[in-house]
């Protein structure tokens, strides 16, 4: 694990049929609490996923929980990672490198932690949508066209992120999203710099 995947790669694509977004072309479903540590995931399609994680727990079911560790993701055509559905995964100490349109996109109503990951040179680095709400904490977003970027009723708790050096946005935020960004009596330790349209962009009402 302590080179993130070098030399040890996951390449191909297959088509998986989500219950929420059709047939999808992907690298790697994961379910329950399945690891994924120290692994690099291609998906050379032009519009493949690396993971796949979607959760579509009944009531009183425990939604899926997996966890992504120390694992780069890189060079897949649309994005690395893809959460939906109810899913809660752990997603820490990752690189997301050279995505097609994302490092990580979260839609659906998913939760879960972003921690401690480096997303550089993505079109967009963290994509969060519809009702996701996740912790994203200790990440370093960088040299990506746009660094994070809210949309739908988003509401995801942001900590401790360094984001630089984006070509574009540094945090978009659209019309009914919401990000935590801390208060006077809890601050979130944030840092926006050198971002070239943006640091925040602020589209809501």
């Amino acid at each position: 694990e302590a080179s993130k995947g070098q030399g040890i790669v996951i390449s191909g694509s297959g088509e998986y049929k989500s219950e929420s977004f059709g047939v999808q072309n992907i690298t790697l479903l994961l379910l329950d609490d399945a690891q994924l540590l120290g692994v690099t995931v291609i998906n050379p399609m032009e519009k493949g996923t690396g993971v796949w994680i979607e959760s579509t727990a009944r009531q009183f079911e425990e939604p899926a929980s997996p966890t992504l560790a120390n694992n780069t993701f890189i060079k897949c055509g649309r994005e690395g990672v893809f959460v939906t559905g109810s899913a809660k995964p752990l997603i820490q100490d990752n690189m997301f490198v050279q995505n097609g349109l994302g490092g990580l996109i979260m839609a659906g109503n998913s939760k879960g932690q972003v921690l401690r990951n480096v997303l550089q040179k993505n079109a967009l680095g963290i994509g969060i949508s519809d009702f996701a709400g996740p912790l994203v904490a200790n990440n370093t977003v960088s040299e990506n066209r746009h660094a994070i970027a809210l949309s739908r009723t988003a509401r995801a708790v942001l900590r401790n992120n360094l984001i630089e050096n984006n070509i574009q946005n540094g945090l978009l935020v659209n019309p009914n999203a919401a990000p935590d960004l801390g208060s006077t009596q809890d601050p979130a330790g944030n840092i926006f710099r050198n971002n070239g349209q943006f640091d925040v962009q602020n589209r809501t009402s």
